[in-house]
């Protein structure tokens, strides 16, 4: 019928083609160009209305979706060779309209999907901003996030890839505006309470609830490169706390405001007590949490490579 199928574009003859197009029913339905380490590809409705626009750089893939008549772009120029005649034969020439700018789409496009090797995210949008997306990682997490006015309101996780969020990530505006996340919190057992934290700008910051009452019972400060910093309260009075400070790694002090607390090693080898040592977990290594043996109440944490047991008040 004469009508083309493709149609490419060498500018500068370096055997790289900047522009291909693919024809249907004597239309363009789909672009090709490449311009600096950037790919485009358009995919067409109703010529020229563009229909899909993937952008492709070395952070991605960002393909975006359009409505109808929303976005032309008028690449080409198509003039008969015999006007009049019905003749399909025709010539084809570039136009001087720029192809559009990945910010422009954006601002027209009501969904995007963007994927690396690592993530794949799927957008809502309204007037250029996200209102909703879902996101998902190659090792099985996943996650949904709401947005107001273009900035993340809450953000449900799931960690493991079991259907269940039980995290959320935590964002705010930072102070050039742009949104960032503050901090991951965990119900691991799905009571409703999240039982750790952790802030994720400097200084990073992680805390856990032991007991599910909603206060925090220890946190670890990372202070340095080499420098981690435990605090946990001291019981029976919970407004003092005992501070473990570790160096590289290695404990090198436990404090209790300040001053040295006495450390009592188990007699197994595995526990350190802080403070009284009423008796001996032997060969055993208890799990962190709470107890009770003998009628004596303790608690028992894990820090670094260390337990460590704590008598608790009546």
């Amino acid at each position: 019928k004469g009508e083309p199928l493709t149609w490419t574009v060498d500018a500068n003859q370096d055997g790289v083609v900047e522009l291909a197009v693919d024809f249907g029913s004597g239309a363009p339905v789909a672009l090709q160009a490449s311009y600096g380490t950037t790919s485009l590809v358009l995919g067409y409705d109703a010529w020229p209305y563009v229909r899909t626009a993937r952008f492709t750089d070395a952070d991605g893939t960002r393909e975006y979706a359009l409505g109808p008549s929303v976005l032309p772009v008028v690449a080409l120029e198509m003039n008969s060779f015999f006007a009049g005649t019905g003749s399909g034969l025709y010539s084809i020439l570039r136009t001087d309209e720029p192809l559009p700018l990945e910010s422009t789409v954006v601002s027209v496009a009501y969904a995007a999907t963007r994927s690396s090797a690592e993530h794949t995210e799927r957008v809502e949008l309204s007037d250029g901003q996200p209102t909703r997306a879902w996101w998902h990682e190659v090792d099985g997490r996943t996650g949904l996030v709401e947005y107001v006015r273009g900035t993340p309101r809450d953000e449900a996780v799931d960690l493991d890839g079991d259907g269940r969020y039980e995290a959320r990530r935590r964002w705010q505006a930072g102070i050039d505006g742009v949104p960032q996340a503050v901090r991951i919190e965990v119900d691991a057992d799905g009571n409703g309470s999240y039982e750790y934290r952790e802030t994720l700008p400097e200084p990073f910051v992680r805390s856990w609830d032991y007991d599910d009452d909603g206060r925090v019972d220890m946190t670890l400060r990372i202070e340095s490169s080499s420098e981690t910093r435990y605090r946990f309260r001291f019981e029976p009075d919970e407004s003092r706390w005992i501070e473990a400070v570790y160096e590289r790694g290695v404990l090198v002090s436990v404090l209790e405001d300040g001053a040295p607390v006495v450390i009592t090693a188990d007699s197994g080898g595995n526990v350190l007590w802080i403070g009284a040592k009423p008796f001996d977990f032997g060969a055993a290594t208890p799990a962190p949490g709470y107890g009770t043996h003998g009628g004596i109440r303790y608690r028992v944490l894990r820090i670094g490579e260390y337990t460590y047991a704590q008598v608790l008040g009546n």
